[in-house]
């Protein structure tokens, strides 16, 4: 499948981009042909240089998916969709979609084809405040990247401190 991938610029270090450049590997790895396009200046110039970067290739490229990395580019997908009838995919991660006030943002996700959410909660939370999204989601829970966080011997020190002798140990990070 083509697909078209909408994402702020990949080479920062942040979670949401993590998140979005192990999807877009993902996708190519399991045999998608997908073509990426980055928010590379959030300027008034940037955004404009992003829009017509996203019509040119739906014209060229010719994808049958579009999937954003963001709800900031959902209004986009939405016009896009409306225009060329192209399905798109919403990847929301938290915050920012809480308590949406935005009409564009709100019609563009209940116009989506499927939202993907990093977690539970964000899914339970929007089906609350937003009408029209039953049905429409997805669980693809955040990555963690294997290279830099492996099991490792247990402490000795944390375990006689913790009384965990012979016991099970999960640890779960949040922020």
């Amino acid at each position: 499948m083509k697909i078209l991938y909408l994402c702020f610029n990949l080479s920062v270090g942040g979670g949401v981009q993590k998140h979005n450049k192990a999807f877009v590997e993902d996708l190519i790895v399991i045999g998608h042909r997908v073509k990426v396009i980055e928010l590379e200046r959030s300027s008034f110039v940037g955004k404009l240089i992003f829009i017509f970067k996203v019509l040119l290739l739906v014209i060229l490229f010719g994808p049958e998916l579009i999937i954003t990395g963001h709800i900031n580019f959902s209004p986009i997908c939405f016009l896009v969709k409306k225009i060329f009838g192209i399905k798109y995919f919403v990847t929301v991660h938290g915050i920012d979609v809480w308590d949406i006030k935005e009409r564009s943002k709100i019609l563009a996700l209940q116009s989506a084809d499927k939202i993907i959410s990093v977690s539970n909660y964000t899914k339970m939370r929007m089906d609350q405040e937003i009408e029209g999204l039953k049905g429409k989601f997805a669980i693809i829970p955040n990555t963690v990247d294997t290279e830099k966080f492996k099991i490792m011997e247990r402490s000795q020190g944390f375990i006689k401190k913790f009384n965990l002798e012979n016991k099970k140990i999960i640890l779960t990070v949040c922020r």
